[in-house]
């Protein structure tokens, strides 16, 4: 299988080397605006016909996985038992890739985000405008998906939130979930992050691969240490006015992930990649609260955010991945055994 699996992400990424090769066409490295309406982030909801659907394992007990053409093909639900882990109250939250470049040093902060683009607030609903999904589909254990991401801040760069997206020519962010890669280990799920971009965005830059946005019920955070594969530290995530809006953690090379808990049910989210000093392609781990709401829901203004992050230098032109592993379980104890076990048998 993990032969058929290869061919099968090879095969894609050459595949939509023409969207690529289209986009930089366009004078690579420069910025374009296109004309698209704004729709309500409530839209993830409704427009089912959109969505690309995995579940895994099948007949019982199986994590499904959703992604949305309307935003890039980014996952805006991972459920279980019930359970939704993922916030998507706008196409900013969701699990997706988000680059950050500074190029140069220059102090403008270029924003390519998978989901799309921030637009307006009306009516108590927060408008979008989606980025554009080049392609989604999914198998019974495998997804993929190929975004052109727009400018989260369009009007920064000549674009209008009120239907004017920007889209940077030459910028691709690409994904690959696969269920069932950890044999007796259907709770995980391997998630490849792929990034192109032109030379212009490639230094002083940093990505999210991917930002995990989740639900406030998952209100205590836990790190996972990679030098002896134990949890430590256990922070209620309490919002502090001290540490800034939105508050943050940041963990050290010795993390090697981080739990999430929902104290009252117990259930819990983890994601795990060994950061660089241990073999992993990860520069560090960070923790974000956004919003000091009573909110729950999916749909709800207050969340937490994991960002697993790489920096600093990104090749020009070519495609970079970068591995993470996103675990869910019943406990704290059944996401820590699972991520024992792939840093015991060398996942990265």
């Amino acid at each position: 299988m993990k032969t058929r699996t290869i061919g099968r992400v090879l095969g894609c990424i050459l595949g939509i080397l023409t969207s690529a090769n289209i986009a930089r066409s366009q004078a690579p490295g420069t910025l374009s605006t296109r004309i698209q309406s704004p729709i309500s982030a409530l839209s993830l909801q409704t427009a089912y016909s959109t969505n690309s659907s995995l579940t895994y394992p099948q007949g019982g007990d199986g994590i499904t996985v959703q992604s949305n053409s309307i935003c890039g093909g980014a996952v805006w639900s991972i459920k279980w038992r019930g359970m939704e882990f993922v916030n998507s109250h706008d196409f900013g939250r969701l699990v997706q890739t988000a680059f950050f470049a500074n190029p140069g040093g220059s102090g403008t902060t270029y924003n390519p985000t998978e989901g799309g683009a921030q637009a307006f607030y009306s009516g108590g609903l927060w408008y979008e405008m989606g980025s554009q999904c080049n392609s989604l589909w999914s198998t019974y254990y495998e997804q993929i998906s190929q975004a052109m991401p727009y400018e989260w801040s369009p009007q920064d760069f000549g674009g209008n939130p009120n239907g004017t997206a920007v889209y940077y020519n030459g910028c691709l962010f690409q994904k690959y979930v696969q269920m069932g890669t950890v044999i007796g280990h259907p709770h995980i799920i391997k998630y490849i992050s792929y990034i192109s971009v032109v030379p212009t965005y490639s230094d002083h830059a940093w990505a999210t691969v991917p930002a995990i946005y989740y639900n406030a019920n998952f209100n205590t955070i836990y790190e996972w240490s990679a030098s002896n594969g134990a949890v430590l530290n256990s922070y209620p995530t309490v919002y502090s006015t001290a540490k800034g809006y939105p508050s943050d953690l940041q963990y050290p090379s010795t993390s090697g992930g981080l739990i999430a808990a929902d104290p009252n049910t117990g259930y819990a989210l983890g994601v795990y990649m060994p950061l660089i000093p241990f073999g992993g392609t990860l520069l560090n781990f960070s923790w974000w609260q956004f919003n000091n709401g009573t909110g729950t829901s999916p749909t709800s203004d207050a969340c937490y955010a994991i960002y697993p992050t790489y920096a600093w230098s990104f090749t020009g032109g070519a495609w970079s991945n970068y591995n993470t592993y996103i675990v869910v379980g019943a406990s704290v104890a059944d996401v820590a055994a699972d991520m024992l076990y792939l840093q015991q048998n060398g996942y990265k």
